[in-house]
């Protein structure tokens, strides 16, 4: 939801509405947003996200999350979640529709290795107000390998892959490798 004003309304019901489950192998979020409280100028965002985390075998955790609405731009990392808003004719601003879902696996090889893979997509809703260079869709996969070499000090590669398409169709793929470093001062 996002909202211009933030004076609170006793007349319109509260959001988001969230419910979480827990378990020993298991957990999981259903957050579900709607009409907040602003009586001037507002745009009101509706959508539900499920997410969620399950452990498989000793160390290992598959962690998933799937959310579609307009104005749920909060719930994806990825850049054109932040492009969530359109300006139509007349001025008004129009929450555009999103739908995304990620798909991440986690392995512990031993006490000191991690690899973590997965995948993401992300779609943006053309109503005919964007412009046909705005992107309308991410697909995105990445696998890596992680070493704590001390208590403090991480390092770890990453091979990622990732394509955007835009309105007017067109597309661009791009790979690349990462290397990283991380040192804990706390």
């Amino acid at each position: 939801m996002i909202v211009a004003a933030s004076t609170p309304s006793p007349s319109r019901p509260t959001a988001p509405r969230r419910a979480r489950w827990s378990g020993d192998s298991a957990a999981s979020t259903v957050t579900a947003t709607g009409p907040s409280g602003a009586t001037e100028r507002r745009v009101d965002g509706t959508g539900v996200s499920l997410s969620g985390s399950l452990s498989l075998f000793e160390d290992d955790t598959l962690l998933f999350q799937a959310a579609t609405g307009k104005g749920v731009g909060r719930y994806f990392n990825d850049p054109i979640s932040a492009t969530g808003l359109a300006l139509a004719p007349g001025g008004n601003l129009e929450l555009l529709r999103m739908s995304g879902a990620t798909l991440y696996y986690q392995h512990k090889w031993a006490p000191d290795w991690m690899t973590v893979a997965g995948a993401s997509t992300l779609s943006v809703s053309d109503d005919g107000l964007r412009a046909p260079d705005a992107l309308r869709r991410i697909i995105y996969s990445s696998v890596n390998l992680i070493h704590r070499l001390t208590p403090t000090l991480i390092v770890g590669g990453e091979v990622l892959w990732g394509e955007a398409t835009r309105v007017d169709g067109s597309s661009a793929t791009n790979a690349r490798v990462q290397l990283s470093v991380r040192y804990l001062i706390f």
